[in-house]
């Protein structure tokens, strides 16, 4: 019983539906209790009304079946769509937990899909970065990652360099007579080959943080010099205090905007002088602060 295990699939609040998952052995045991003996095909969607454990009725609901292991997770899941109320999705949870199963860890879906080999650990990882992408670039990127392509590649690497490591033993081991020079400079040019490739991947790293985490642009100066209305007018809101008096601007102030498909992150800090250097005088933290904003942007 504890193997099966049941979670909302959609966000808190009133819509017009809401998805419930139920994943495990007992899943289709469950159901077919909830909804009085039905037996849905899989990958159909079948119409049935669910009762709960007193035999009231909770809501008339869509269920898809999706047999093991042709599922997202490879195991029994059922997909349970209800009109998008709270009260309704709480009580087709409580009911399912009633006949035994228990709530979902967060994230265990896709770590049952990832330890039943559905997906791999870049994929996983992809699910949550996707789901959180915050620009249209951004979820390009993890959806491309989520469909395999960087564990493709990384796959690819990982062959050829199994594929040299076997030539050189194979010469180490066979070689009567001494190796030829060709067989070290073929050797050294996929080695270059597949470091080449591996740079390449590697500098895909960085664009792909930003797009993920927003690219962050500090707008530092003089105290008094615009600092804060300029991010006001870049943000069109009043988001930071604007006056006349110098080192108003005391905490880090963010506008996160999306330009072109990428979120960028507007960071406002404290203006930077020479006189704050009075560890006692608060602007000497908010100057100090300001520094650190730049060095990480």
């Amino acid at each position: 019983g504890d193997a099966t295990f049941v979670a909302p699939a959609t966000p808190f609040g009133n819509s017009g539906m809401a998805v419930v998952r139920i994943n495990g052995p007992l899943a289709l045991t469950i159901l077919s209790k909830m909804s009085r003996g039905i037996k849905p095909k899989p990958r159909t969607a079948t119409l049935t009304k669910i009762y709960n454990q007193d035999g009231k009725l909770i809501d008339e609901c869509i269920v898809t079946f999706f047999k093991s292991p042709a599922s997202y997770t490879g195991d029994d899941l059922i997909e349970v769509s209800c009109h998008g109320n709270p009260v309704l999705v709480n009580n087709i949870i409580q009911t399912v937990c009633t006949n035994g199963a228990r709530l979902a860890e967060p994230g265990e879906f896709t770590k049952k899909a990832f330890i039943n080999g559905k997906i791999d650990l870049l994929q996983a990882e992809a699910v949550g970065a996707l789901i959180k992408s915050r620009s249209d670039a951004a979820a390009k990127i993890n959806s491309q990652t989520l469909n395999g392509t960087l564990s493709h590649s990384l796959n690819n690497l990982n062959n050829e360099l199994i594929n040299v490591a076997s030539k050189i033993e194979h010469a180490i081991d066979i070689a009567e007579s001494e190796i030829q020079n060709s067989f070290y400079k073929n050797c050294n040019s996929e080695i270059q080959t597949i470091i080449h490739s591996t740079e390449q991947i590697l500098l895909t790293f960085e664009a792909g943080k930003m797009l993920n985490d927003g690219i962050r642009v500090v707008i530092t100066g003089k105290p008094n010099v615009g600092k804060s209305t300029l991010i006001n007018y870049f943000s069109g809101s009043e988001k930071a205090i604007v006056s006349d008096i110098p080192g108003t601007t005391r905490d880090i102030v963010e506008s996160t905007m999306n330009i072109g498909g990428v979120p960028v992150r507007f960071i406002d800090t404290a203006g930077i002088r020479r006189k704050a250097k009075v560890k006692e005088d608060i602007e000497f933290y908010s100057v100090m602060r300001s520094v650190r904003t730049i060095e990480n942007s």
